[in-house]
């Protein structure tokens, strides 16, 4: 609970410094991909509620902690790493990834599902509406709002799926193989072997494939 560094988050988009968010320098107290920001705060809430929302940012975590979201912790706008999954892996089982609904928040999420499903998580994913962020989106809508699109989270296939569609790769057998073989390779990242044959099934079931033909991919 005590402070290591300092973050702050770019308020206005003429501001000339270089990226969304700045930084203390690295020390040897203060590695930033070690690092879960709030997670000090709200652990008592991921553990009693065996889930952590992870947003980017800052200020993500701060709106939402003070709408009573209180089980959210941010990846200091930086892209998930291992060493942070493992922190959080202390007090939940269940990682739900929040994040900005831009291209290179959805990009952010696709890298952060493989490193949680690898770390044993069970993964859901928040896909926000366009040009909206954690901290945008509970101001303009409040707790209750975000708490709906929470209800509504994706497993990390719909979301996958969803992302080849809007790209139209199921319009053509080259695009389906290549959104298939991602789906398969992310549930190549999954240890528990039970957990690996459900996911099989599902995407078997829902592509008309042979799950023997999945099993031989992945």
């Amino acid at each position: 609970g005590r402070v290591i560094a300092f973050g702050a988050r770019k308020l206005r988009d003429d501001d000339p410094i270089q990226g969304k968010y700045i930084n203390s320098p690295e020390t040897p107290v203060y590695s930033k991909s070690r690092v879960v920001f709030g997670l000090f705060q709200s652990k008592e809430a991921v553990r009693s509620e065996n889930n952590a929302l992870m947003v980017e940012g800052y200020a993500d975590t701060i709106s939402l902690f003070q709408a009573g979201i209180q089980n959210v912790v941010a990846s200091s706008g930086t892209a998930l790493t291992p060493d942070q999954l493992r922190l959080v892996a202390k007090y939940a089982k269940t990682l739900t990834l929040v994040y900005d609904a831009d291209s290179a928040g959805s990009q952010a999420t696709v890298r952060g599902v493989d490193l949680a499903l690898e770390q044993g998580f069970d993964v859901k994913i928040v896909p926000l509406p366009k040009g909206e962020d954690p901290d945008s989106f509970v101001r303009k809508n409040g707790s209750k709002e975000f708490r709906q699109l929470l209800q509504d989270a994706v497993s990390f296939i719909d979301f996958k799926a969803t992302q080849f569609l809007n790209q139209g790769a199921f319009s053509t057998p080259e695009g389906k193989t290549a959104a298939v073989r991602s789906i398969v390779q992310s549930i190549a990242k999954i240890g528990d072997e039970l957990k690996r044959n459900f996911f099989v099934k599902e995407v078997a079931d829902r592509y008309g494939i042979y799950e023997s033909v999945l099993y031989r991919e992945l």
